[in-house]
């Protein structure tokens, strides 16, 4: 028809940074082969491609944020100002599809197609974890968004009611310089073994004894919704260039427990609702975890 717009080329947008694998998977089936717009770095882009996502656009937002996009945003998504829905993934994806005038769709609550597990004895060999040690991987929920010093204090305090702990994290797993510092004091208790298949927990459910599922505190006094605008651009300034924290997702604890493996899990941790009561915990009482954890441990043989 004359005079009437193209159809919107981009039918999602999402920031691969706050989204694991399983997610980006999960989203490239949802599109079924339609396009994509990365809000993040061409790395980023290249994670989501690898995990299925046919990406037709690419956005850096200077020091993270989407305030600052302007013409980058809008040439991500195919033009000048928009108008349609969009499925989005992360909350700069939010941000973003807002900025351009197109209303945000929540991708689906259901999980990708299972994977198989890997063979429990490669991976224990390639973790380090040698007879009569126990395996705890930290669910990433997404990596960034999970709290690897967190878990290695449950892990060290597990380890001293029953036997040496070897924690599997993610490298990327938020406050991974103080778990590093803590662990090296440990003297060989409890150690760290670093693997990036972590964000596929079904992979891991053999080689595992159980998974932990720990994230990121948020500071009393933080917003429940992020800055726009004016305040987006000074709250970017404020943080000096560093990313925004990944958004939590509740997939990787309903992955996890949908291999049939044992998961014990922070109140609050997203997913953690779906969790036992007796494998729940408070996260300012990680003894209480420490004890739910050997629980799993003694359970599993």
């Amino acid at each position: 028809m004359a005079g009437s717009r193209a159809p919107h080329p981009v039918a999602a947008i999402v920031d691969p940074r706050a989204c694991s694998s399983p997610m980006l998977r999960l989203l490239a089936t949802e599109l079924g082969g339609r396009g994509a717009a990365v809000v993040g770095s061409v790395a980023d882009a290249h994670r989501a491609a690898a995990a299925g996502v046919r990406v037709v656009g690419c956005c850096a937002p200077p020091l993270g944020s989407v305030a600052f996009a302007g013409s980058a945003l809008r040439s991500a998504l195919g033009g000048p100002r928009q108008f349609g829905t969009v499925v989005v993934a992360g909350a700069r994806a939010v941000e973003a599809a807002r900025a351009a005038g197109l209303r945000a769709e929540p991708l689906p609550e259901h999980l990708p197609e299972p994977l198989a597990p890997i063979a429990r004895e490669e991976l224990r060999a390639a973790w380090g974890v040698a007879e009569g040690e126990s395996a705890c991987v930290l669910l990433a929920n997404p990596a960034s968004a999970c709290d690897a010093r967190a878990a290695l204090d449950i892990a060290g305090r597990t380890a001293l009611l029953g036997g040496p702990v070897v924690l599997v994290v993610h490298p990327d797993s938020g406050s991974m310089s103080h778990a590093r510092r803590l662990a090296a004091a440990a003297g060989g208790a409890w150690r760290i073994a670093l693997d990036a298949r972590a964000e596929e927990p079904e992979l891991l459910s053999r080689a595992a004894d159980a998974f932990l599922a720990v994230g990121l505190r948020a500071p009393a006094d933080a917003e429940r919704m992020p800055p726009r605008g004016l305040a987006a651009a000074l709250s970017a300034l404020a943080r000096g260039g560093r990313p925004a924290p990944a958004s939590a997702e509740s997939i990787a604890v309903r992955l996890a427990l949908r291999a049939g493996a044992a998961v014990v899990a922070a109140d609050g941790t997203p997913g953690a609702e779906q969790v036992a009561a007796d494998r729940r915990f408070d996260p300012r009482r990680p003894n209480v975890a420490a004890r739910a954890l050997r629980a799993a441990f003694d359970a599993r043989g």
